[in-house]
């Protein structure tokens, strides 16, 4: 079954203790992510004080290691009606019109509500 990571999940990567293994395991079995999440995944980097090289180095090893979807006008579109349907963020809707185009039953996200069916996609929260 295709999942696809939120970039919070790839951020607990740069921690240590339970939520690090959770999205250790997640993010090594082959996932689906987009483009906009490994551009959010790279400032999350850059937050937490990893340097550019180190922010694209490990933005490439998680696009190496996952199917990397990107954002198309078709993307755009679905988000607008998501967005206006689920009354969820901009940001948020992407990643849901980019999960619902690569065809995943399961987004794992930590910022959208645990159990919620967006279209054909259920978010769960791996932490809970």
């Amino acid at each position: 079954m295709p999942v696809f990571l939120d970039t919070n999940i790839l951020g607990y990567l740069l921690d240590s203790g339970k939520k690090e293994k959770i999205a250790r395991r997640l993010a090594s079995a082959q996932c689906h992510v987009s483009v906009q999440v490994l551009n959010e995944f790279i400032a999350v980097c850059r937050k937490a004080g990893k340097d550019r090289e180190t922010a694209y180095a490990l933005a490439d090893a998680i696009a190496n290691a996952s199917i990397v979807h990107d954002i198309t006008i078709g993307t755009y579109r679905l988000a607008q009606a998501l967005a206006t349907r689920y009354q969820l963020s901009h940001w948020d809707s992407l990643i849901v019109a980019a999960a619902t185009l690569a065809q995943c039953e399961t987004l794992y996200s930590e910022d959208l509500q645990h159990g919620q069916v967006i279209g054909a996609v259920r978010v769960v929260n791996p932490f809970k």
